[in-house]
């Protein structure tokens, strides 16, 4: 079983962080697609893909929290590969 873990802050440090989970299963040799719920009872869907030497992190939810959490958990996210701890 794969799961995927998460967190977000804000590069100041202000603010309310999300941290959540969820089970994620291999879709082709580069992409994980997953399900979580978070902290705040949000809950959604999400896709990692690799391109290149990075990622592209992608989520889609209907946050319960207002709009603070919203701008962490919704849309793509680049990211440079070592800046994740995953291989599969």
């Amino acid at each position: 079983m794969i799961t995927v873990d998460f967190d977000a802050v804000y590069n100041d440090g202000h603010g309310c962080a999300p941290q959540g989970n969820g089970p994620a299963k291999i879709v082709n040799e580069n992409t994980l697609q997953f399900t979580f719920t978070d902290t705040a009872a949000n809950a959604g869907t999400g896709t990692i893909k690799r391109v290149g030497d990075g990622v592209i992190i992608s989520t889609k939810t209907n946050p319960r929290r207002g709009s603070t959490l919203h701008r962490f958990l919704q849309g793509r996210h680049p990211a440079k590969a070592g800046a994740l701890a995953s291989t599969w």
